[in-house]
This record gives C-alpha cells, sequence and structure tokens, in this order.
C-alpha cells in the first residue's frame, strides 16, 4: 500500500468566511432551545459550511448553546476532538488531515476546505468558552445500502439529541438526507435521514432548509469513478437578492430555503489524497 501524500491547506490561508454574525432574515426565529435545524448542502462549495457557522455564531450570541452535526463519520471523532482542543497549528492540522475521511481517493465534496475551516470555526468559538459541540453523524463502516446509512445518521442524531436536550442542533448533511418526508426524487420509499429523525422524535420542533443560490460553481462527482470529482458550473435554483431564509408549505422534504447567493467551489482540504493508490 502507497501513503498518500498529505498536501496541507493552512486554514488561515483559505478564502472562507469565519464566523461572522450578521443577522440573517427569517433566521433568528429557528434558533430556539431543543429545536433542530436541517440544513441540506450542495457538497463541496462554501456558503452551505458559512451559513451554518453563522447559524451558530448567533444562535450563541442569543445565549443559547449549540450542537452542529456534520455528515462525517463517526471514526474520525477522536482526530477531530484533538484537533478542536489543539492550538490549530500546522501539526494539529496534518493529524487532522491524514485521517482516512480527508485522504480517500474519492473526493465527493465533504471533505472540503470550507469542511475544514468550519471545524476552525468551531475551535476558535470553543477557545473563547462558548458552548458549541460537534458531533459526527456518518460511519465508515460500508452499511448494507443507502438506506441503512441514513438511519444510522439519524441513530447519531438522536443520541446527540438526548445528551443534549437544550442545545440548538444545527445540522448540515446533503439535501437528500435533510429531508423530512417520505422519498425521494427517484425512489418514492426512501426513508431520509430527517424523515427517520422526525418520526423518532415527533415532538422536537424541526425545520429543514434546502440551500437556495443563483447559480456558481462547485466540487462535484459525476460518476463513481474518483477521476470524476473536480470543479464544475452549476445552475441555479435561488436569486442574488442577500442571504436570507425563506419558508413556505412543507414540500419536496422542506419546510423552506436558505439563500446563500453564488456558490463558490470548495476543493478536497487534503489534496494530496487524489495520489492515493492501492488498497485502502
Amino acid at each position: 500500500m502507497q501513503r498518500p501524500l498529505l498536501v496541507l491547506v493552512l486554514v488561515l490561508g483559505l478564502a472562507i468566511p469565519t464566523a461572522a454574525c450578521d443577522s440573517v432574515e427569517g433566521l433568528a426565529p429557528l434558533l430556539q432551545p431543543g429545536s433542530v435545524l436541517l440544513l441540506g448542502e450542495m457538497h463541496g462549495t462554501v456558503q452551505s459550511q458559512g451559513f451554518a457557522v453563522r447559524a451558530a455564531c448567533l444562535a450563541l450570541g442569543a445565549g443559547h448553546a449549540v450542537t452542529l452535526a456534520l455528515e462525517i463519520p463517526v471514526q474520525e471523532a477522536g482526530r477531530i476532538a484533538a484537533y478542536l482542543g489543539s492550538a490549530g497549528d500546522e501539526a494539529a492540522q496534518v493529524s487532522l488531515l491524514s485521517g482516512p475521511f480527508w485522504t480517500d481517493r474519492y473526493q465527493d465534496g465533504r471533505r472540503s476546505e470550507a469542511m475544514l475551516a468550519l471545524i476552525e470555526d468551531v475551535r476558535m468559538m470553543r477557545r473563547r468558552g462558548q458552548p458549541v459541540r460537534l458531533t459526527l453523524l456518518d460511519t465508515s463502516v460500508p452499511p448494507a445500502d443507502g438506506q441503512s446509512r441514513d438511519q444510522v445518521m439519524a441513530d447519531n442524531l438522536i443520541a446527540a439529541l438526548d445528551a443534549s436536550a437544550q442545545d440548538v442542533f444545527i445540522v448540515l448533511t446533503g439535501n437528500l438526507h435533510s429531508r423530512v418526508t417520505l422519498g425521494s426524487p427517484w425512489n418514492p420509499k426512501y426513508e431520509p435521514m430527517g424523515f427517520l429523525f422526525t418520526r423518532a422524535k415527533p415532538a422536537v420542533k424541526v425545520t429543514a432548509l434546502d440551500v437556495a443560490y443563483p447559480g456558481g460553481t462547485a466540487w462535484t462527482c459525476d460518476s463513481a469513478d474518483a477521476a470524476g470529482c473536480k470543479v464544475r458550473a452549476i445552475r441555479g435554483k435561488g436569486d442574488d437578492k442577500g442571504v436570507r431564509v425563506i419558508l413556505h408549505p412543507l414540500e419536496g422534504g422542506f419546510h423552506g430555503v436558505y439563500n446563500v447567493g453564488p456558490l463558490t467551489a470548495s476543493p478536497p482540504a487534503a489534496q494530496g489524497a487524489k495520489a492515493t493508490s492501492g488498497p485502502k
């Protein structure tokens, strides 16, 4: 097995928005203790991670404890905890990015510079003494099928909520998993993580928002081949009239959208992961 060549991307050098606390139209009522905000994202972009951090910052500013939940395998919890407790220096980042999640050959956008910057923002919040937790939802142990993976993520979210029931939960996953109704565009029987969670926790206030944008770029994969992952232009499904939340009657699994403006592609944080060869 050939070891991957890890190319470090220092967080301080990233053009990623940090924890700005500017208000967002329509967001404050969704950031209540014990509530869950499901944010569906387009993997491999900057803006959704920035929005999640902004929401966390606003909730903390209102005096609430926050749990940020991410679509990262729980098997990375030790490395992430070590990073959150570190000085955020080069050695700490090298250690974090050496994990199999970050160095996977298939860079699907979840392992982005923006995701690394989000984790760094959480580290800085915790360093300032703010009550923010990071919980991981996914698994690197291959489930029987995609449906089983959504069940794993729902179970992990339920456990996190049970442990910190008065936190504001901000959950960032791909917008297939964040739907709160049965079905997907290609499978009417599909049970997304959001649907499974709300079925198990009917008394919890849950708001599911899909990301909206007028276009832009994203790091995406067009096949199961790792070579098909790269920066691409994407069509829009929103406007460029400012960052805001727009609620509507439940439709397509979502209660509304969070508009973020044009998307910007975020490449893999561990650039050298693409050079990995041999079995993992």
